[in-house]
């Protein structure tokens, strides 16, 4: 809804969709710390964020799914598979991803057992709902105040899944990864884009994080995403990038 209201263009679908996602993200989660630290924090909030997404997803969500050229994706992909052509390299590497991203999706519906996750990534959440508010805990400097991001950690444990929190941290590892492959793909060539969102993924560390209740792949993303705007916002000259 915001992108159409700045009447934003972007050179391709993802971008639209990467920017739209992580501005959601980030809007949902400012709404749950806000009505939290006024000491609004129950499941109606839930109602909220519902009632919201669908106002905002009625008029501009169906007209955006019927943009994006459903065949031309699968064409894409298909073609990146077949291991007779000469890009078997290309498809070793999406074929890897998604096993990998498949595999952290399944890792992310076990219980928590993370010992930072369970001590104060989800605990501290799970106080603020004991209270009714977000207030500042004097115990730990981190305590003062939570990651914003880690608002969906609250989400979770409204609706009484915390393996939610994995979940959704999950998806942001594999939308971090998109938007490192479009920041990449955009500048230099596809096949770089590839390359660099595959081995970024791959790494051992973000593999364990995409499985825990932590926020750092949602922050990774944010940072590729505003260093993909800082650069379409030079490239372009429209100071509307610079803004989002």
């Amino acid at each position: 809804r915001l992108l159409t209201y700045y009447n934003l263009s972007f050179k391709n679908n993802i971008d639209f969709l990467l920017v739209s996602l992580f501005l959601g993200f980030g809007t949902i989660s400012y709404l749950v710390f806000g009505f939290g630290s006024i000491g609004y924090l129950n499941f109606n909030i839930i109602y909220l964020i519902i009632t919201l997404g669908i106002m905002a997803w009625y008029k501009n969500g169906r007209i955006t799914l019927r943009k994006i050229n459903y065949f031309s994706i699968k064409t894409s992909f298909m073609k990146f598979i077949d291991f007779n052509n000469q890009n078997w390299i290309i498809s070793f590497f999406l074929i890897s991803f998604t096993i990998v991203a498949f595999s952290n999706l399944i890792s992310s519906l076990a219980p928590p057992t993370d010992s930072d996750s369970l001590s104060y990534h989800l605990s501290l959440p799970k106080y603020y709902l004991k209270i009714g508010k977000i207030v500042a805990l004097p115990y730990y400097k981190d305590y003062l105040s939570p990651f914003t991001a880690e608002m969906w950690n609250i989400i979770s444990l409204l609706l009484k899944k915390d393996q939610l929190a994995q979940v959704f941290q999950s998806l942001m590892g594999i939308g971090s990864a998109l938007v490192l492959y479009r920041l990449t793909a955009e500048r230099i060539s596809k096949r770089a884009g590839l390359f660099v969102s595959t081995f970024y993924y791959l790494n051992p560390k973000i593999i364990v994080l995409s499985s825990v209740a932590k926020c750092d792949n949602a922050f990774f993303g944010y940072v590729f995403l505003s260093l993909h705007m800082l650069f379409t916002w030079n490239e372009t000259k429209n100071n509307k990038f610079m803004y989002i």
